[in-house]
């Protein structure tokens, strides 16, 4: 048995905009899976612990040193190279590695466009990241991370909510066509069912008020009885 610790940090659920949401969901899912042991501990700071502004961080306490984790797919490398957690087979490992890049990059891009360029949640990204903060710095603070995401993602906010949206879609389409009627992606569940039922879990369960993406979930069979199946996994009961 490998000899480390696991530490989880991540943002109180009332500071979590929905791409803090959904990454929580992902790791989640991927160390109950595959019956990971960690511990986790709330932090408004989480953002300010790491170069990335990333949120949630997972520190691994070894007898030697101690790791900082900033992702998702760190965290699947280095759970992958201690060798508690399967690999993919690697007549499977092509497809999957195409379909984990595919749908992180689209979902994630979709929710961030919900949860910072869309004018009808504007009111809920301003309230979560300047809670707490007396007046007037909340607002000062809310105006300024707004400006600043806006400028740093400038193409994206020229990109309209139906591109988006269609996006969304033939990603869920091609991840449909892969998942067909089994239980999970390939031979057995792998960081690509986590990440899935991660991003689908955040946008089911965030409470935004304008969000266009369950539409599209609705109409996903099979990826629903995917979500379903993992939801119902005995490890994943607090989720």
């Amino acid at each position: 048995m490998a000899d480390f610790k696991l530490i989880v940090y991540r943002l109180p659920k009332e500071m979590s905009l929905l791409p803090h949401s959904t990454a929580w969901h992902c790791l989640e899912a991927f160390l109950q899976l595959n019956s990971v042991q960690y511990k986790m501990k709330e932090r408004n700071n989480v953002p300010y612990m790491s170069s990335s502004g990333s949120s949630p961080l997972v520190v691994v306490h070894t007898p030697k040193q101690e790791l900082l984790l900033e992702s998702f797919d760190q965290v699947v490398t280095f759970l992958q190279g201690q060798l508690v957690v399967p690999t993919v087979d690697q007549k499977d490992l092509g497809k999957h590695t195409a379909c984990f890049t595919m749908a992180q990059s689209a979902f994630s891009h979709a929710e961030n466009y919900l949860q910072w360029l869309m004018k009808e949640n504007s009111r809920d990204t301003s309230m979560k990241i300047s809670l707490g903060l007396p007046w007037p710095l909340n607002h000062v603070v809310s105006l300024k991370t707004r400006l600043t995401y806006w400028w740093n993602h400038h193409e994206m906010s020229q990109e309209s909510e139906e591109s988006i949206v269609r996006r969304y879609r033939e990603v869920c389409k091609v991840l449909e066509t892969v998942l067909g009627e089994k239980d999970c992606f390939f031979a057995g569940p792998s960081s690509l069912d986590a990440l899935v039922w991660g991003h689908l879990e955040g946008v089911i369960s965030c409470h935004l008020p304008a969000n266009p993406l369950i539409q599209v979930l609705q109409s996903s069979q099979s990826l629903k009885k995917l979500y379903v199946r993992i939801k119902g996994d005995p490890g994943l009961g607090v989720v």
